[in-house]
């Protein structure tokens, strides 16, 4: 055989290995209260963005609140506009 022949030969099988090592199954089980510790930091961290919402949200109402007309009618708002943004 030539060195390129063994080239490709080493190549496929590391690909072959590589390749089954990714089909290959992960059966072991979570550790015990794994699931329930993940549940727990999604939902802070999904309280964490609602609240981050919520106060950029009360923030941008306030900076347009404390807007003259003149400056909303400037871009494109009306004070009725900014009345009725929603209040979460």
């Amino acid at each position: 055989m030539t060195d390129q022949a063994q080239g490709n030969t080493a190549e496929d099988a590391l690909d072959k290995r590589i390749t089954s090592m990714a089909l290959a199954t992960y059966t072991r089980p979570a550790p015990f209260g794994a699931i329930t510790t993940l549940n727990v930091v999604t939902r802070f961290e999904t309280m964490l963005n609602a609240f981050s919402e919520w106060n950029a949200a009360r923030k941008t109402r306030k900076a347009l609140t404390a807007l003259s007309d003149r400056h909303l009618e400037d871009i494109g708002l009306t004070r009725g506009d900014v009345m009725s943004m929603t209040r979460f």
